[in-house]
């Protein structure tokens, strides 16, 4: 194939527009990443802060009240630790799993544990399953060097336990203005993530360290009110119902792994003595987040095809207009005198 200089331009003109298209497209799936990393990026802020700020409102409100107030105040408990009575202290912190808070959800209780004033401990619940906070030297060296005025003040940590639950440690003082002891109580503050699902729109779940799942709060629950809860509604109806929620859970995973929109976003909550708190995966539908994308690449795409094709007719009219009429005449005029007619005219160029 002879390379004329039409064939040439042409070729340039086509390569150049496919470079550009090429160009756009990348621009707007760069766009698209873009836009899916600072979204994925603002979840993960608003997540950490509802899970946070559910846990410190909601749930630690409520539960340093109650300890204080009450558990911590028993006459039981202060006659225990007093007496250094190790089978009362153990009767003691057993009562904790009998409180209608604790026997109907609102709290879950996993070990209780009595120290002394210089931090030894007196005795551990027998119904507990031996987590605690206080197993760690410095934090318990930490909270012995306090001063007195501190020492009376409620302190509480999040933090992961072994089998990688996320746990909540509330520690509280024993006795009045003079400290006799001090109770240590370990919770799993899941049951209080309830509803957060519906808040951001999508199923959120909670993980152990190995990824399996401990929690799950789907789009369209409604957020705890033990308030209201139903005295009539034993553990057993609970778990009942726990299960049912197991089962109707598996089937909106299967369907939602099938929807090609859901995106799942895993984010780590830190722990108040560092390390991860919870890990947490919310799973939500961006189909109108992606739909937008599409339409925003589609409208590009349709203006290029008009610019380009614009400009392949204005480079096809100014060529023939400036260029070819001109070497066609020009072509004419050097056929002519070819043929020995010396009166042809030889144009301008």
């Amino acid at each position: 194939m002879i390379w004329t200089l039409r064939r040439i331009l042409v070729a340039v003109g086509i390569l150049s527009i496919l470079a550009f298209t090429g160009t756009v497209i990348w621009t707007v799936n760069s766009a698209e990443r873009f836009a899916l990393k600072t979204l994925d990026t603002a979840t993960g802020e608003m997540v950490t802060y509802l899970v946070k700020q559910r846990i410190d409102t909601q749930y630690m409100e409520s539960l340093t009240t109650l300890a204080t107030e009450s558990w911590s105040r028993e006459a039981l408990l202060t006659r225990a630790v007093s007496n250094q009575d190790i089978k009362s202290a153990e009767v003691y912190a057993d009562s904790i799993w009998s409180n209608i808070e604790v026997e109907y959800g609102q709290f879950v209780v996993r070990n209780v544990r009595i120290f002394n004033a210089d931090w030894s401990e007196l005795a551990p619940a027998t119904k507990g399953d031996g987590s605690s906070v206080l197993t760690d030297p410095a934090l318990l060296q930490s909270l012995s060097e306090r001063s007195k005025k501190e020492a009376r003040q409620p302190v509480s940590y999040t933090w992961r336990g072994d089998d990688g639950q996320p746990l909540h440690s509330l520690i509280v003082p024993v006795g009045g203005f003079r400290v006799l002891g001090y109770l240590e109580f370990v919770l799993a503050p899941l049951p209080h993530l309830t509803g957060l699902g519906t808040v951001l729109g999508g199923d959120l779940k909670v993980l152990n360290a190995a990824g399996e799942q401990l929690f799950l709060t789907k789009n369209g629950d409604e957020s705890l009110d033990f308030s209201t809860r139903s005295i009539g509604q034993t553990p057993t109806t609970q778990s009942s119902d726990a299960a049912q929620n197991t089962d109707e859970a598996a089937v909106e995973e299967a369907t939602a792994a099938e929807n090609a929109n859901a995106r799942t976003l895993t984010i780590n909550i830190p722990a108040d003595l560092g390390g991860t708190w919870a890990t947490v995966a919310l799973t939500r539908d961006i189909s109108g987040f992606l739909k937008g994308t599409e339409e925003q690449q589609r409208n590009a795409l349709i203006l290029i095809a008009g610019v380009a094709v614009g400009m392949i007719l204005l480079a096809i009219v100014m060529l023939k207009l400036a260029v070819f009429s001109k070497l066609q005449s020009f072509a004419n005029a050097m056929r002519g005198i070819a043929s020995r007619d010396l009166s042809v005219a030889i144009p301008k160029t």
